[in-house]
């Protein structure tokens, strides 16, 4: 899992208005978001999830309207292999999941780091076989 998580955890405050979310995936380049209230984890905000508000409400909506909450979050675990939850994520229609170890968040996995180092592996196997 090492190799497709990335162990950067950012994080914004569910009371910002989507508003200034926008401006920190703009100001970042990040796509997701742990979402945190009181130093703990309560959901994961996404440009998805901010695409799915009309724009003229960004400003008048928080982070917490529309994150996706940590009950609901299907977490993967630091040793789950990578062809099960790469289906999973695409079944439940996800980019991104946070990953756990002893009940902690240890990183994020992506749908395209996932696909990279597939791609990468495929490209080896078929060097390997000139």
């Amino acid at each position: 899992m090492a190799d497709i998580m990335t162990a950067e955890l950012p994080t914004v405050g569910r009371e910002i208005s989507l508003e200034d979310y926008a401006r920190e995936i703009l100001r970042t380049g990040r796509r997701a978001h742990l979402v945190v209230a009181h130093e703990q984890l309560v959901g994961l905000m996404t440009a998805e999830a901010l695409h799915s508000v009309p724009q003229q409400d960004w400003d008048v909506t928080s982070v917490q309207a529309v994150m996706l909450p940590k009950e609901k979050l299907h977490w993967p675990r630091r040793k789950s292999p990578r062809f099960p939850l790469l289906d999973r994520m695409r079944n439940v229609g996800m980019q991104q999941m946070p990953v756990i170890a002893g009940g902690s968040v240890v990183g994020i996995v992506t749908r395209d780091s996932i696909l990279h180092v597939l791609q990468a592996r495929g490209e080896l196997s078929s060097l390997a076989g000139r």
